[in-house]
């Protein structure tokens, strides 16, 4: 008996979009605040990713498939997602970095020298100089876009694999034969 399930790839496209979209706005809010650096928010980012493959797979299985999902399928469902937000997040990044504000990327080295500074305090300049250059060689926007795209499929995969495994609900074929 085959089953008509509703598309996992066009809903996870829909609120991998919508996912997208609020982690660039809330990256814009965090510039716009000054406080791109403040590394306790940015983990607030972690937080909306895993907010929205939850709600993401939550929709798919209440009111797609009728209260029913798979462990396979929540995984598809919330890996698609953490896709298509990690590539709308990726150009996002690359825009920003080379033509919104390239001079962010600076203020970023700058900052990473202060925290270097204070976390080693007997590290000499030379030292210091060295770790901001090889630094430097990685933060260029397109590096910081492919590295954030596969950070976030990473990070986003883990999630998935965990939010799958706690909401699955497979339907009872013998209560379905009822």
């Amino acid at each position: 008996m085959e089953t008509n399930q509703p598309s996992v790839i066009k809903h996870s496209l829909n609120y991998g979009a919508i996912l997208g979209a609020i982690v660039v706005l809330y990256s814009l809010l965090l510039y716009g605040l000054d406080a791109m650096m403040n590394q306790a928010l940015g983990y607030i980012s972690f937080i909306l990713l895993l907010g929205g493959i939850i709600y993401g797979i939550k929709q798919y299985r209440d009111k797609l498939n009728n209260g029913f999902i798979s462990f396979g399928t929540g995984f598809k469902t919330g890996f698609f997602m953490i896709i298509v937000s990690g590539l709308i997040g990726s150009v996002y990044t690359f825009l920003f970095f080379q033509f919104f504000d390239p001079g962010m990327i600076q203020q970023m080295l700058k900052h990473s020298e202060e925290q270097l500074v204070h976390k080693y305090p007997n590290m000499d300049d030379a030292q210091i100089q060295q770790m901001l250059k090889y630094s430097a060689m990685f933060m260029k926007p397109w590096s910081m876009a492919i590295f954030g795209f596969f950070m976030n499929v990473i990070v986003g995969g883990i999630l998935s694999l965990i939010v799958a495994a706690v909401m699955k609900k497979e339907e009872n074929p013998m209560q379905s034969a009822l």
